[in-house]
């Protein structure tokens, strides 16, 4: 969790607080949740849902990467470091920096925030659908692993064309949140054994 952040002779520097366990831990850690392909799942819509109850408050987030989600110990999402992306992005781009600061990737800045666009709705989307292959691609992983399908191949493919499409260069071509809501909702139906 980012604490202050600011320059100093010329260099970026920010002060963290560490969390007991981000998304980021569960994707790569052999937790009892990293093997858990519903709970795994569930992941993806709460966080999905959680973007949603953001923006419809007027709020984005900027960076959304699976270091900056929490996850509780009951379960519960909360999403850390709300605008230290567009933050990092003007910083170096004031300071004339190439590289980020250790421990932020540029390929997971949406083009139009490398830009100095700013933020915007479609920002989080482009986070979102980087945070949705990840899961997906665990999802994947834990069934190849197992030879448990409950995701047919077919499912797998239409959620990860989809969250491809969240992350196109083109802002203006990614899906409206309410339609990947839809899709990872109804799959989620078939895996949760809802009508």
């Amino acid at each position: 969790k980012l604490i202050a952040w600011g320059t100093f002779e010329g260099q970026l520097w920010y002060r963290r607080s560490f969390i007991d366990r981000t998304l980021a831990d569960v994707l790569i850690d052999d937790l009892p949740q990293s093997r858990d392909i519903v709970q795994l799942f569930g992941i993806g819509f709460n966080l999905i849902d959680e973007v949603a109850n953001w923006h419809s408050r007027g709020v984005i987030h900027g960076h959304i990467t699976p270091s900056n989600i929490h996850i509780g110990p009951d379960g519960a999402l909360d999403l850390l470091d709300a605008a230290i992306g567009s933050a990092i992005v003007q910083a170096t781009k004031k300071l004339g920096i190439e590289e980020f600061p250790a421990g932020y990737q540029k390929d997971t800045f949406a083009v139009e925030l490398l830009s100095g666009a700013g933020g915007n709705t479609a920002v989080d989307i482009f986070g979102l659908g980087t945070v949705l292959r990840r899961i997906l691609s665990r999802i994947r992983q834990l069934q190849d692993d197992s030879g448990e399908q409950q995701f047919s191949p077919q499912d797998l493919r239409s959620l990860t064309d989809l969250t491809g499409a969240m992350i196109v260069k083109d802002a203006a071509r990614r899906p409206a949140l309410g339609k990947v809501k839809r899709a990872f909702g109804e799959k989620g139906r078939v895996l949760y054994g809802s009508p």
